[in-house]
């Protein structure tokens, strides 16, 4: 029984054991446990969940190291007499990664659909997270058919 294996378990008392057990048992098939801060990144997992505090810690990180290493991409390409190709590449990157784009994240563990957009989205990311909200909802919640 699904509950009785949760209790023996786990520590009630523990948020992040309960909650590691909680996952485990129910998504042992796909579920592949605590990653390292390399594999944010690779395809060993295709959600991260973390706390908020954690959560905005690996965005603020990653925001702050591709901008240092396409502001140093650019000082090469200018360097070099490389910065067509530096552009090339940047904006390539920039434009997959846009949060325009995708506009805002869905926060799991709700009632009902809650999502957050990032602080420096414009009018055309709240847009694209309007559109990703209604495309939800017209789906019945289900996020994976959008």
């Amino acid at each position: 029984n699904f509950e009785t294996a949760l209790k023996m378990s786990a520590d009630e008392n523990d948020l992040e054991s309960y909650t590691l057990c909680l996952a485990q048992l129910a998504i042992s098939h796909i579920f592949v446990g605590n990653i390292e801060a390399k594999d944010v990144f690779t395809n060993k997992c295709d959600v991260l969940v973390c706390d908020g505090f954690v959560g905005n810690q690996v965005l603020k990180n990653i925001e702050g190291t591709a901008t240092t290493l396409i502001t140093e991409m650019m000082k090469w390409g200018h360097k070099t007499n490389n910065l067509e190709l530096v552009q090339q590449l940047a904006g390539s990157i920039l434009k997959k990664y846009d949060l325009q784009n995708g506009g805002a994240a869905i926060l799991l563990g709700a009632k009902k659909i809650v999502m957050k957009a990032h602080g420096s989205c414009d009018a055309q990311g709240i847009e694209s997270a309007a559109k990703m909200l209604i495309n939800i909802a017209n789906n019945e919640g289900n996020i994976y058919n959008f």
